[in-house]
């Protein structure tokens, strides 16, 4: 399982590098030719495990917390599927559970300066913070709002 680390870390800093519209090169320009294109690369294609330093100083010029690619890091490698939610699904629960979820839903868009779509993607503490709010643990929320989770979800991961 480790032994995929540098390979997802590689392509973690690329997707956010590319999320960034930002070429190389101009990673090299903004970096004061901190990272030289060569080493950028070398890191993308796990050729060379890129520092602990290196890994915060890219994440900061790319504006992404370290913490959150570092999450998504560990779901993959851990094969963890993501969390989406289907929003028209959710709009068929009832509770307080649904409220709660479309009402975080609605201010993670807002933050992220999106528009609610069809589906939404989530990170695992957020389930957390969402079943501290209703009183319930973890696993007894994920199941009040099962009928939420996309189709992805529940191909794979079907309790």
């Amino acid at each position: 399982m480790f032994d995929k680390v540098t390979q997802e870390v590689g392509s973690a800093l690329r997707r956010a590098r590319k999320a960034r519209d930002l070429s190389l090169r101009d990673v090299t320009r903004i970096s004061s030719e901190r990272f030289k294109p060569s080493t950028l690369a070398s890191y993308e294609r796990a050729d060379r495990p890129v520092s602990i330093d290196g890994f915060f100083r890219l994440t900061h010029l790319y504006g992404v917390s370290p913490v959150r690619l570092l999450a998504d890091v560990a779901r993959r490698i851990e094969g963890r599927p993501r969390i989406q939610i289907d929003v028209v699904g959710l709009r068929s629960l009832g509770g307080v559970e649904a409220g709660i979820l479309d009402g975080f839903i609605r201010n993670v868009s807002l933050l992220r300066g999106d528009p609610v779509g069809d589906t939404i993607s989530l990170r695992e503490g957020d389930l957390e913070v969402l079943a501290t709010a209703t009183g319930r643990r973890v696993n007894e929320f994920v199941d009040a709002i099962t009928t939420a989770f996309s189709r992805e979800r529940h191909a794979s991961n079907p309790s």
